[in-house]
């Protein structure tokens, strides 16, 4: 990573994002981006991590991007910063790590109309990465590789169901699910927070296996891997800043998992080797989780978009998801994201794409 630039979307102190943020100043970034909401722990968090490169001694600038996923037109400002950043004697964008999420929130629309959990964890890193794509290839041409890490998790597959387009759609609000309190309820009714989480997530890694087979398609050098952390105990789970309602996750659901749940810092060990790891490690298409939920090492599930391990990843590799998630994003977003044009890699000079959500 010596000389290298890492941007990371979420990373405030206990979560994976900001302990993959601390593994990249130690092995030598020469910029580190965070990509976060405009808060009070965002900018915790960045001076934390600058204590951290000044206790090391690494030489490593770090610099909190607002970018608030739950805001299309932020999105666009923060891909905007990013770009003009690392254009300026950067040579591209080295790593690109989608970690930022949200879970379990009510069934509630952003400002730009969609679910709330489907345009955080998934329409807003679709965009991100559409338009960082040329600060990657930039760095991909300039350095040999470039990375793009999506963040995944076991409930991509809870409940067993394939993707469904209206999720991806603007619509009122309570009319993808509601409101249900309990986790099992939520499963056997195939509705609810819970439900919805699923679909971003199954999203998150079909959206990675697309992006890697229409990379590999036209010869880029740009990998796409996807990472499943396991189980955590960071604050993603029962976070509810948006509803009345205490929390929608029961009691018993929380003390469940805490007892299953490893640390961020060890749940950040996929993300740091989907990120870090050596080249002829990790390649694109490459699916990281731990061999246990909350114990092992990192393991590959998936290896060059090929299902190695029994079960095959069935949903997240299934052709009709993959299809779905691209095509979904696209059409709801009013983008095309077209690798195949992608000739050339000048910085974006006209900010006028940066300030609606047509393209």
């Amino acid at each position: 990573m010596k000389g290298k630039v890492v941007a990371i979307t979420g990373t405030t102190e206990g979560s994976i994002g900001y302990y993959t943020a601390l593994a990249a100043v130690s092995k030598g970034a020469k910029l580190l981006l965070l990509l976060n909401r405009d808060t009070d722990r965002s900018y915790e968090a960045e001076q934390k991590i600058k204590a951290h490169a000044k206790a090391t001694d690494q030489e490593c600038f770090v610099r909190t991007v607002v970018c608030d996923l739950s805001n299309l037109y932020l999105v666009k400002n923060a891909a905007l910063a990013v770009n003009e950043t690392v254009a300026d004697g950067y040579g591209g964008l080295d790593v690109l790590v989608n970690c930022a999420g949200v879970c379990a929130l009510p069934d509630e629309r952003t400002v730009d109309g969609f679910d709330v959990q489907m345009q955080v964890n998934m329409l807003s890193h679709f965009l991100l990465t559409k338009l960082l794509m040329d600060s990657l290839e930039l760095a991909a041409e300039t350095r040999g590789e470039a990375r793009v890490v999506m963040h995944t998790c076991a409930f991509r597959g809870i409940p067993n169901r394939m993707l469904k387009p209206e999720m991806f759609q603007i619509c009122p609000e309570g009319t993808l699910g509601g409101d249900g309190k309990w986790f099992l309820g939520d499963l056997v009714k195939q509705k609810g927070p819970f439900s919805r989480y699923q679909q971003s997530k199954l999203a998150n890694a079909s959206f990675s296996m697309a992006l890697h087979m229409k990379l590999q398609a036209v010869g880029s050098k740009v990998k796409s891997i996807v990472v499943d952390p396991g189980f955590a105990k960071t604050n993603l789970f029962g976070r509810n800043s948006t509803s009345s309602e205490p929390d929608l996750i029961s009691k018993t659901s929380a003390r469940f998992r805490n007892l299953l749940s490893q640390s961020p810092a060890n749940g950040s060990i996929p993300t740091l080797v989907a990120s870090f790891g050596p080249a002829n490690l990790c390649q694109s298409g490459d699916f990281f989780l731990r061999v246990a939920q909350s114990t092992g090492l990192a393991d590959k599930s998936v290896a060059g978009g090929v299902p190695v391990k029994r079960g095959g990843e069935r949903l997240a590799c299934h052709p009709l998801n993959i299809e779905c998630v691209w095509t979904s994003c696209e059409k709801v977003l009013q983008v095309k994201f077209d690798i195949s044009r992608r000739s050339t890699y000048k910085m974006v000079e006209d900010d006028s794409d940066y300030v609606s959500v047509d393209d």
